[in-house]
This record gives structure tokens, sequence and C-alpha cells, in this order.
């Protein structure tokens, strides 16, 4: 900090300020997408849990002898099928092999077996599917890339996953995740315009402060501290530098001409005061 200029000194303010600011605005950022992906979850969660009751029901028909379990099995999954929420949601069966039991929008898929199926990141979709059905709470998020449907680009999508393990059924929704993600990104660029329109806004202010000082004080502080100390042990011969008149600074250039002016007239006197007093003597 010794080291720095006056004028350098005034900038770290500023840059502190500019920094505490974006920060703010990430932070932000990162919070209210933090909260809409709790949002989606726990949406997801109340879906999935509707499902799971919609299939225990047909189970408990099953178990009273209302119906086979394989009637049961059939009569849960296309009620299943037909429920939708949203603009593109469903619901989707893959059992513990990791076949496709029931999908509503790739009926081509059901009864094929997708345990080697990869997502356009390498993400193993169904093992991943049945390995959340196997685990203690035999429920869970996942995270993969999926088209819409009608669709061929992948998209960011995160799905919900809860095992009826009497059946070996594993109830699995999701949403995709693009629109919060681009929501995100606007944020940021939102938040970019207003860091740069407050960094013109200071950086202006901080350029009239400085300017200011220097009409002010003609120099840098710690030049006028120097020649303020130099004046004061008597130095009256050194130059002084003065970048505006009407400054700090030309006015001690001011005083130190006339101090050496007043000097030199006391010395002519003393010099004068002294020839005569030893012509008196004489």
């Amino acid at each position: 900090m010794k080291n720095l200029t006056y004028k350098q000194k005034l900038w770290i303010p500023l840059l502190c300020s500019l920094a505490c600011i974006c920060a703010i605005f990430i932070f932000e950022a990162i919070q209210i997408r933090d909260l809409r992906i709790a949002e989606r979850k726990n949406d997801l969660t109340n879906i999935v849990d509707t499902a799971l009751s919609g299939v225990k029901m047909y189970a408990d028909r099953a178990k009273a002898g209302q119906m086979s379990e394989a009637e049961a099995k059939k009569e849960a999954a296309e009620l299943l099928r037909h429920q939708r929420y949203g603009s593109d949601g469903y619901i989707s069966i893959v059992d513990g092999r990791g076949a496709m039991v029931m999908n509503p929008t790739k009926r081509e898929a059901e009864g094929k077996v997708m345990w080697d199926f990869q997502d356009n990141k390498g993400n193993y979709l169904y093992r991943d599917i049945v390995a959340t059905g196997k685990s203690e709470t035999g429920a869970g998020f996942i995270e993969y890339w999926w088209a819409r449907p009608g669709g061929t680009e992948a998209l960011p999508k995160l799905s919900r996953s809860a095992a009826y393990k009497p059946w070996d059924w594993n109830i699995i929704t999701g949403v995709y995740m693009d629109d919060i993600n681009e929501a995100f990104r606007a944020t940021l660029v939102q938040s970019g315009a207003i860091l740069i329109a407050v960094c013109v806004l200071l950086s202006g202010i901080v350029v009239a402060i400085n300017r200011s000082l220097e009409r002010t004080i003609g120099g840098d502080p710690s030049y006028a501290g120097e020649i303020v100390s130099r004046i004061a042990a008597g130095d009256l011969s050194g130059p002084i530098d003065s970048a505006a008149d009407g400054s700090i600074l030309s006015g001690m250039k001011n005083m130190q001409t006339r101090l050496a002016q007043t000097i030199g007239d006391i010395r002519s006197s003393a010099t004068m005061i002294a020839t005569a007093s030893s012509q008196i003597a004489s």
C-alpha cells in the first residue's frame, strides 16, 4: 500500500465494491436457481407418490381376489399411461431388469431391455433407475439428457424414480431443466449489464475525484508532503513541480520564492548593517 500513488489508492475501493456486487449477483442467481430446482423436485416427488398410490390400489385389488395380478398390472400401467401434467410431463415404468414396462411416448420400446442404453453424455439411465429402486430408500433423483416428445435435441432432464418392490416396478417421471438453465444464464447476463453500468458510473466518479484532487493539490500528496518537510528544514533551493496554477503546490512554490527573496533581503540588510557598524567603530 505504501508504494501506491494516491490515484491507485482511490481505485482500490471501487474494485472492492465491484467485486462485492459481482459476488452478490452471482450468489443471488445461484440461490434462485437452487430454489427453482427444489420446487421441481418437490413437484416430481408428489407426482410419483400419487402414481405409486394408484399402483398400490390395483395391487390391493389383486390381493383381495378382485382381479388377477396380471390384470392388476395391466390396469395400473394403463392408468399411468394416460396421466399427463404440464406441456410434456408423463410417467413411465421400468422393471428391475432395466426393461421398459410402459412408456406412453415410445410404445415400440415396451418390453425391451434397456440395460446398456446411454444418453448423449454417456449416462446409463436405466442402470441408474434400477440402482435407485434397489437402494435402501427405494427412491431418488436422476439427472440425464433426453429429447422432448416429438423432438430430436437432447436436453438436460431431472427425474424422480421410486420403486414398487412387490411388482419389481420403478415409477419414473421427469422435467426438462433447460428453462431453468436459460433463466440462470439470463440472470447472469442481466447482472453483468448492471455491473458494467455501475462500473462505468463509479469509474467516472473516481476519475472526477482524481482530477479534482490533482487540481487542488497540484500533484501527488506524498510529493506535497516532501516539499513541506524540505521547506520546514530550511531548504529553499530545490525546485517544485506543480501541474496546476492555484493549487497547493503552486502556492508552496510561490511561498518558497518569496521566502527566498525575504531571506536574501535580510542577508543584504544584515551585510549593510555590519558594514556600517564597522565604519562607525573605526
